[in-house]
């Protein structure tokens, strides 16, 4: 769950990167390990680690200032869509997911850090 969760931030640079660029943004996420990578930079897990490093080449390069925090998870309004309850007010939107980065990302890592 912790990179289900930690990949949000990442989704939304991705995907609104012109709403985001030269902002101050604050996240709330609901996954403690998700937000310490996050907050912290890293991970030992090399799957967190590569989210979290894309994540922060993202902010680095739209100039983003970034603030994650906590939210609980009853407090959370999007909490029902991670659990597949579409009902509530809103819309889909296509969101755009970096795959080809995050293979590009995979890859490198493995050739520096051979499992």
């Amino acid at each position: 769950i912790q990179d289900i969760e930690g990949i949000g931030p990442l989704i939304a640079l991705a995907t609104w990167p012109d709403l985001l660029r030269d902002a101050l943004w604050v996240h709330y996420i609901d996954n403690n390990g998700a937000l310490s990578c996050l907050v912290k930079g890293s991970s030992r897990v090399s799957s967190t680690d590569t989210i979290v490093a894309m994540t922060w080449k993202y902010v680095h390069r739209l100039g983003v200032i970034p603030w994650f925090d906590r939210v609980d998870t009853k407090s959370n309004p999007v909490d029902g869509l991670s659990r597949g309850d579409l009902t509530g007010e809103g819309e889909l939107i296509q969101l755009k997911f970096p795959i080809a980065q995050l293979t590009a990302e995979i890859r490198r890592a493995r050739i520096f850090n051979p499992a």
